[in-house]
């Protein structure tokens, strides 16, 4: 059982290659006993990364598998799935989008494999996640991260952007400690341009 997760090393971190045969339960409990043997090198280095490639597991399995992975070495590490070398290609499936309607407290967080909509605010101390683009029709003043799955294309658009935290795919930025508290003049979009993000409004971007 313990050959359903191998670790290999790579250039920027690890990767995971999992069986093509094990059940996601074996993969799962083996994959979270290896990364508590080795959370101390991602602990001990901020640019790790980790790989997961193979596995015959479904999209919702792989969102699973993230989050409790992420819980063990830490939030900040880029997870990203891969096919097996020389996989067959197949045409990419559109998950259904999330709509949700009200505001969101501190504690509360929303997540969706594909787009995320929020009709409503998203206070300090609540999370919103998406695979897709997030949008926010309303305040976004908590923990906001697109392109989970590592698609920095993806963006984030709010009428009031002005979040705690604000990730895209990999690239991370935070507000300042004492951030204005100024409202814009018009719905704003968060979108990653050479490793950066950058933030202005949607009648400026192109």
């Amino acid at each position: 059982m313990y050959n359903s997760v191998k670790l290999v090393g790579v250039k920027d971190g690890l990767k995971a290659v999992l069986s093509d045969i094990a059940k996601y339960s074996e993969i799962k409990k083996v994959m979270l006993e290896k990364m508590n043997e080795t959370k101390e090198l991602f602990q001990a280095k901020s640019d790790m990364n980790l790989y997961i490639e193979g596995g015959q597991i479904s999209h919702g399995d792989k969102c699973d598998l993230r989050k409790c992975v992420q819980e063990i070495i830490g939030e900040d590490v880029l997870i990203t799935f891969t096919e097996n070398a020389g996989a067959k290609q197949v045409m990419p499936v559109i998950y259904e989008s999330v709509f949700h309607r009200g505001t969101l407290r501190s504690g509360q967080n929303v997540s969706s494999t594909g787009h995320l909509i929020v009709l409503g605010d998203v206070n300090p101390g609540a999370e919103v996640s998406a695979v897709g683009n997030v949008v926010v029709l309303g305040a976004l003043k908590g923990i906001v991260h697109a392109g989970m799955e590592g698609d920095r294309d993806c963006c984030i658009i709010a009428l009031q952007l002005n979040p705690t935290q604000i990730r895209i795919a990999d690239i991370i930025t935070r507000a300042p400690d004492e951030q204005a508290q100024v409202v814009p003049e018009e719905p704003e979009m968060a979108y990653v341009i050479d490793n950066r993000i950058y933030i202005e409004g949607i009648s400026k971007k192109k």
